[in-house]
């Protein structure tokens, strides 16, 4: 299959240079407790550099293009860095829960992963 002239580093060298930010990004882990419950523990915190936009609240342009499904942020990283479902991501002192991640392929090249993010703290130092 073709490329059609994409690169790898077509996502990397301009949208994400020139937007990119750094936020923190906490690892939870799935476990389960004595009655068989599911739980979920933080891992240590690590700071990434991600695109991170927090959605319009006046506005569901996102919503209905079905970009983001009724998040309250969302976010890019590149395709070498791990971001998976649960990991909470921290900025502008609130913390946001990730939805499924979604690896986006163009071309035939992996350009990026992205995922919806839902708030679940807005004091987060």
């Amino acid at each position: 299959m073709a490329n059609n002239g994409f690169k790898a580093t077509d996502f990397s060298s301009i949208p994400f240079n020139d937007w990119k930010r750094t936020v923190t990004r906490i690892p939870v882990g799935k476990g389960t407790d004595f009655y068989g419950d599911e739980t979920f523990t933080d891992s240590s915190t690590a700071s990434m550099e991600a695109i991170f936009m927090e959605v319009p609240r006046n506005s569901d342009t996102w919503i209905k293009m079905g970009v983001i499904g009724g998040a309250d942020a969302i976010i890019y990283v590149l395709p070498s860095q791990t971001l998976v479902k649960e990991d909470k991501i921290t900025a502008d002192s609130r913390t946001y829960r990730a939805e499924k991640v979604t690896t986006r392929i163009l071309a035939g090249i992996t350009m990026y992963k992205v995922a919806p993010l839902f708030l679940i703290d807005e004091t987060a130092q």
